[in-house]
């Protein structure tokens, strides 16, 4: 489905799915007006393994990337590190050893916060 009105994330508005006819998840487009509230949703997301979910909140190419690696629970502890102002946005970083995982959050409270674009950085 898609909206005349442009929505954070990927969805363009819903996304349902459907098992045997009936409808078992919906998905929508969120509108988050925090930074913080929209990077923990992603990674949250991410763990649980549920792409639908992270593209509530950030872009289809962005949930892509993130989502080439599974996130492994026996893997590297990530520490989420809070969101400091760049200017186009908002930085909300994920720390792990030796390496850091910013996630650049674009968008107002008026519109909603959205993860545009996530990068990898390592020491």
């Amino acid at each position: 489905m898609h909206t005349s009105v442009r929505v954070p994330g990927g969805l363009d508005g819903i996304a349902m799915v459907v098992i045997d006819s009936k409808v078992s998840k919906v998905y929508l487009s969120r509108h988050i007006t925090e930074p913080p509230t929209v990077a923990k949703h992603l990674f949250a997301a991410w763990k649980r393994g549920d792409e639908y979910s992270g593209i509530e909140v950030a872009t289809s190419t962005t949930v892509q990337k993130l989502f080439k690696v599974t996130y492994g629970p026996r893997g590297a502890t990530h520490f989420f590190q809070g969101c400091s102002k760049e200017p186009q946005g908002y930085s909300c970083a994920y720390s792990y050893e030796g390496s850091a995982m910013p996630m650049h959050v674009r968008g107002s409270r008026n519109a909603g916060y959205e993860v545009r674009s996530i990068s990898y950085l390592a020491d």
